[in-house]
């Protein structure tokens, strides 16, 4: 487990536990040193994240209880909006040059040629 000690001078170093004495202070690997320390305190911060989380929890709970009807979010609200900006792409197009614009559906194996 990572961990924080303050040293016997005031320093703050973090690393790997490897160690506890019996005093209560632990011993950590930070690099090429191993230091003996007394571990940093973080109480007031991780008992509010535990209380944050414990909340959000409780409240999917609840708000799943409730659940009447399920939203399908596989369906992709963009198609509609791609189509219309293709019909005013090719409109403009046609109006400006004298080839027809090309263009090729897009697929899986062309989409993985694509990113390597």
């Amino acid at each position: 487990m990572i961990r924080t000690i303050t040293l016997s001078d005031g320093r703050i170093a973090t690393g790997a536990e490897i160690g506890r004495l019996d005093d209560g202070r632990v011993i950590i690997a930070s690099g090429r040193d191993d230091l003996t320390g007394w571990p940093l305190r973080r109480k007031g911060l991780r008992g509010l994240l535990s209380a944050l989380a414990l909340a959000a929890l409780a409240m999917g709970i609840a708000a799943q209880l409730d659940a009447e009807t399920l939203l399908n979010v596989s369906y992709d609200p963009t198609r509609e909006l791609c189509r219309d900006i293709n019909a005013a792409f090719s409109d403009w197009w046609w109006r400006r040059a004298t080839r027809p614009p090309r263009s090729r559906p897009a697929t899986v194996a062309r989409a993985r040629k694509a990113v390597p």
